[in-house]
């Protein structure tokens, strides 16, 4: 079970669309709430994607896609990372903790 201030993995849910938005855009990929979160509703409908959010203290701060893809030369599905952005309170949050341990 996570404590107060633990980063938490969990996948992305339509009420992240607007910090998912605000990380996108840092990214270089602005956009509108509206947009993103037709998005996250398509990829959650899909069985080869996800995407993933890490919340800390109830925010979220970071936001990773994924996609599993079926390539001739491979047996199984391999897995791609289609976006990730850290926010800088999770770069904060990461620096405390490498100090800390």
């Amino acid at each position: 079970m996570a404590m107060q201030g633990d980063p938490l993995i969990r996948r992305a849910r339509l009420s992240d669309a607007h910090a998912i938005t605000e990380l996108l855009a840092q990214l270089g990929y602005p956009d509108e709430i509206a947009n993103v979160s037709a998005r996250l509703e398509r990829l959650d409908a899909r069985q080869d994607t996800g995407v993933l959010v890490v919340e800390i203290n109830g925010q979220v701060t970071a936001v990773a896609a994924y996609q599993l893809v079926d390539l001739l030369e491979r047996r199984e599905p391999q897995c791609r990372s289609a976006a990730f952005r850290l926010s800088s309170c999770a770069l904060t949050h990461a620096g405390a903790v490498s100090r800390a341990g």
